[in-house]
């Protein structure tokens, strides 16, 4: 009776039932091989990752990329960004110019102008 109030039949709920019942266990398979890969490898990136399942599980039964990477950030499984870091080449074949204030003593304010250069630090600039 109930099922005819909201529009649909028995069979319906019954079969939307398995349906999800069959998704949680495939998510569950899905996740123990992420941690088993995890552990031998702890870097390896989410791509990877479902390029793996996806050979060792088959097409059909792997989500697309998209829903795999929110499965995983749902299972906090994802791991953290990598830094950008910023390094400064002085190997090349450019003019290197010479260090003009080594040496210098300074006696008042602003004897000395240079370029400013940005530090990253734990919290700020």
């Amino acid at each position: 009776m109930a099922c005819r109030l909201f529009g649909h039949c028995r069979q319906a709920y019954y079969q939307s039932k398995a349906d999800i019942e069959s998704q949680i266990h495939r998510e569950r398979l899905m996740l123990d091989a992420v941690r088993d890969i995890r552990i031998e490898d702890p870097g390896i990136g989410c791509y990877k990752l479902w390029i793996m399942l996806t050979v060792l599980f088959g097409a059909g039964f792997m989500p697309g990329r998209d829903s795999f990477y929110a499965l995983l950030r749902q299972h906090r499984l994802m791991l953290p960004a990598r830094k950008t870091r910023h390094t400064t080449n002085s190997n090349h074949r450019y003019h290197k110019w010479k260090n003009l204030i080594k040496g210098l003593t300074l006696t008042s304010a602003n004897q000395v102008v240079g370029q400013r250069h940005y530090l990253y630090t734990t919290c700020q600039w």
